[in-house]
């Protein structure tokens, strides 16, 4: 998925989302002890990504860009505000 757009890459990593796919894509072993999906075009394009302001989507790419930007390396923080906001999002 050819994309710079960090707000979706916020979305589809998020425990919202990841929710989603092991309760509905196919998996290879049990989804909820680490089995591997089979993330294919005909299934990611399903995944429903939720209407976001202008402001929101900002925030969720703030954050995204800041765990980019640490490589990864101690963002729970961050990580745990964009599952909050896409919670949010999402209705949850």
């Amino acid at each position: 998925m050819p994309t710079d757009d960090f707000f979706l890459l916020g979305i589809l990593n998020s425990e919202s989302v990841w929710g989603y796919i092991k309760e509905t894509f196919a998996c290879l072993g049990d989804p909820h002890k680490n089995g591997r999906f089979r993330l294919i075009y005909q299934s990611t394009v399903k995944i429903p990504v939720p209407k976001a302001t202008v402001k929101e989507k900002a925030a969720i790419s703030a954050l995204v860009q800041k765990c980019l930007d640490a490589k990864g390396e101690n963002c729970s923080r961050w990580e745990s505000e964009i599952n909050s906001l896409v919670s949010q999002l999402y209705g949850l």
